[in-house]
């Protein structure tokens, strides 16, 4: 059953706050697909939404999120960029579809038949400011360094530790700098229209001949410096390192993407070193096509339970091999300090297509042979 309600102007800021922020949401784009962001905050001021990897489209658009078992539509306008992909944004209209899962749900009998473990969830933010960085974050850093050295003539990859004004500004705002060549001041002028790339001719200003044959004295070219951003306390992201690439020749603006998508690949890696796993068995206590109710007992798992929203999973099916999955947490539940039941949402299926056709396999088995639960 579905009920649509549309949340007036005035108390969109408010249900935001309450229910949205740092929600995963989801954007449709043409030719692209689905991409991820989040609200990151809500005031007078406007709606600030990271968008991961990518750019949001012009004029007005969608994005779609589900929150205690209701699919939340939001409709935005981009106002300005804040920083390298946050964007404070303005909201039209907020809808929500309360739909419990449409197709029937079947209980679990037999607890040691059907069940989930291996539950794989991040333990916490990165703690960092901007003027400390943890000692495996710069490990990693310069383990990237050494392996990416084929990039350019130079690769520098490390925390933000110069007093260079260049890299203060870039530390400060968020942005990159890109010289294609150093020799054609023609080609600098094109970084003059775009506001994600600090213009060297403009930030230098009467010093800039100066600073210019400086570098082309040390046969530097061409040049790129992209920050390294990371989440802070789930507020917000900031810049704490930089990704520079140094080369004799003209690099392209594909160069600065392929940095862009690095700085992106050295924070994932780092996240990935927050993230436990728990081994034990967790009951699931009714299944359907789209998703699971599971109930948790495990007293650290729930507390990290109530401030995450994903996790990794594998689905146990008596004498099968073990099917990977990734769940969005939809509902949750407390039954009590020791207890509490979660509604899991399948968003992410195994590389194997087969594995999942095998969990396919076992809901028409129990639609054949059980009566649905209570929808």
């Amino acid at each position: 059953m579905t009920e649509n309600k549309v949340i007036e102007n005035k108390t969109i800021i408010q249900h935001i706050n309450e229910k949205l922020l740092l929600k995963p949401m989801s954007i449709q784009l043409p030719q692209v697909g689905t991409k991820q962001c989040k609200i990151m905050k809500a005031d007078i001021e406007g709606i600030g939404i990271y968008f991961e990897n990518f750019f949001p489209p012009g004029g007005r658009f969608l994005i779609t999120g589900f929150v205690d078992e209701s699919t939340i539509e939001l409709e935005i306008e981009v106002k300005e960029l804040i920083q390298e992909s946050f964007f404070l944004c303005n909201a039209t209209y907020l809808r929500i579809s309360s739909q419990r899962r449409s197709e029937p749900r079947y209980l679990i009998q037999d607890a040691a038949e059907f069940y989930i473990r291996k539950i794989s969830i991040s333990r916490t933010d990165i703690k960092i400011d901007r003027d400390h960085v943890p000692i495996s974050f710069e490990i990693i850093m310069a383990r990237y360094q050494k392996e990416k050295s084929f990039l350019g003539d130079e690769v520098i990859i490390q925390p933000f530790k110069t007093n260079s004004i260049l890299y203060q500004e870039v530390k400060k705002t968020g942005k990159s700098v890109y010289v294609e060549d150093l020799r054609n001041d023609a080609s600098q002028n094109k970084d003059d229209a775009n506001e994600d790339i600090i213009s060297l001719k403009n930030f230098y200003g009467y010093k800039y001949e100066i600073e210019k044959k400086s570098l082309i004295d040390k046969n530097i070219i061409s040049f790129i410096i992209c920050p390294l951003f990371a989440n802070v306390s789930n507020e917000y992201w900031i810049p704490i390192g930089y990704i520079e690439v140094r080369s004799k020749t003209p690099l392209d603006m594909t160069k600065l993407m392929e940095i862009k998508t690095l700085s992106f690949e050295i924070l994932n890696t780092f996240l990935d070193m927050s993230v436990v796993s728990f081994k034990e068995r967790i009951r699931v206590l009714d299944v359907s096509k789209s998703g699971l109710s599971v109930e948790i007992s495990h007293p650290e798992l729930i507390t990290m339970m109530l401030h995450r929203d994903q996790f990794n999973f594998e689905i146990i099916i008596r004498h099968q091999a073990p099917i990977t999955m990734k769940g969005l947490i939809c509902s949750k539940k407390q039954i009590s300090d020791k207890k509490m039941n979660i509604g899991v949402k399948i968003i992410g299926l195994t590389e194997r297509p087969e594995q999942f056709k095998r969990y396919l396999e076992y809901i028409a088995m129990l639609e054949k042979s059980n009566k649905p639960a209570t929808q």
